[in-house]
């Protein structure tokens, strides 16, 4: 992990946050809600609300950055290939 990257001051809005750690995290991993959100508090160690990365989560997916599959509370996600772009 390279933690630098995640003291820098651009990273300022919750969906640039989220897409980084995707991309630099899983890249073409697949992860979960519970995962993105045990490692946005880890890295950043903001409050946010399982329903907040939600919604941005769906956004990526609608933007076409994320695959999604399973059910409603048993999402798995996975960056589409060719969005690795760090």
């Amino acid at each position: 992990m390279d933690d630098e990257r995640f003291e820098d001051h651009s990273l300022t809005n919750i969906i640039e946050r989220v897409e980084d750690l995707i991309k630099s995290e899983f890249g073409l991993a697949i992860f979960t809600l519970s995962d993105i959100y045990k490692l946005y508090k880890l890295k950043f160690g903001d409050e946010i609300s399982k329903s907040t990365l939600s919604t941005y989560l769906n956004r990526l997916v609608e933007y076409g950055m994320l695959h999604r599959e399973g059910r409603r509370g048993r999402y798995k996600y996975r960056m589409k290939y060719g969005n690795l772009k760090v």
